[in-house]
């Protein structure tokens, strides 16, 4: 799919034809020996990088490891290709710090594909989708961690540290890209008092605008990863997660 839409194939009768007069572009080519090279580069590429080196991943061409502690092109023609030795010490272990970084980051890039090229989900929706990635990156993974809320027909979900939990946060859900407006903040911490929850969270799926006993946050999803300090921020959401505070 991906060399079809790249303009690569062409199909001739029953089966399909590279043409040569097409190469790869040049923003895809730079992707791959990027990454390839240095795996960790990732989160601190530019934008428009990042955005190549999802586009790479989605169409299967780039096959990356848990963590992205490695990135394997994806060569149809090895057959030994998709082996993954896990006793292979040149293969570095990845932290769950790490990994629910670039979980996030890659959850907010989609997100930005979303809001640029919209498909046929609402934008409550589409938040809904992306903020659950978010908070499974986050750790909240057992059954019954996140519930749907419904007050007066706001769109909402509730975040419990385990099934038989009181919720933690309550998280508003505004249409995907409109931006986090303080009556939105307010109206969270209305629904958060109801249900007996620490902290309230407004977000379109790309801001996010916490309270948590009195003290406001804001994260641009979107630098989180360029600015690890946005990360930070998040973590006070999260019960019980020690393995995701920075070290040292």
């Amino acid at each position: 799919y991906g060399l079809v839409a790249l303009g690569l194939l062409e199909q001739r009768g029953p089966g399909w034809t590279p043409r040569g007069d097409r190469a790869l572009p040049r923003e895809l080519a730079d992707a791959i020996a990027s990454v390839t090279e240095d795996p960790s580069r990732y989160p601190v590429l530019p934008r428009e990088e990042q955005v190549a080196v999802g586009w790479l991943v989605r169409a299967t061409w780039l096959m990356p490891s848990t963590g992205w502690s490695r990135v394997r092109v994806n060569d149809l023609g090895d057959p030994g290709g998709g082996e993954d030795d896990s006793n292979d010490p040149a293969i570095a272990a990845t932290s769950p710090r790490e990994t629910a970084l670039m979980r996030i980051v890659e959850a907010a890039h989609h997100a930005n594909d979303v809001r640029r090229h919209p498909g046929a989900d609402d934008g409550v929706g589409a938040t809904r989708t992306v903020v659950r990635r978010y908070l499974t990156a986050l750790g909240y993974t057992a059954y019954g961690a996140v519930r749907e809320v419904d007050v007066d027909g706001v769109h909402a979900v509730s975040v419990h540290p385990a099934s038989d939990a009181t919720a933690s946060a309550v998280w508003l859900l505004v249409a995907l890209g409109d931006g986090v407006a303080v009556a939105d903040v307010e109206q969270a911490a209305r629904i958060a008092r109801a249900v007996g929850a620490a902290a309230a969270v407004a977000t379109d799926g790309l801001e996010l605008v916490a309270l948590q006993e009195r003290t406001e946050l804001r994260v641009d999803l979107r630098t989180i990863g360029r600015n690890q300090s946005q990360f930070d921020l998040l973590i006070p959401l999260v019960a019980a997660a020690p393995s995701l505070c920075p070290s040292g």
